[in-house]
């Protein structure tokens, strides 16, 4: 797999992804939406950790610059 999350766009899926964590933790949402939300919150964070979204690969998006390969 070959990189395709650029610095930015690491740190707003890592921002999102714990504010959708709090969010869950504390708004008192019906357990299906905190599931929802846990859900879509791992998903950024692994994302932003690997520095690869295969959603990124299908639309042929690449957010990195050259010099951070």
């Amino acid at each position: 797999m070959n990189a395709n999350i650029g610095a930015t766009d690491k740190t707003i899926r890592i921002v999102l992804g714990a504010l959708l964590i709090i969010v869950g933790l504390f708004a008192g949402l019906p357990t299906e939406l905190n599931i929802a939300l846990f859900v879509v919150a791992a998903v950024m964070e692994l994302t932003a950790f690997m520095r690869f979204c295969p959603l990124y690969w299908v639309l042929k998006i690449r957010t990195i610059t050259a010099k951070l390969k």
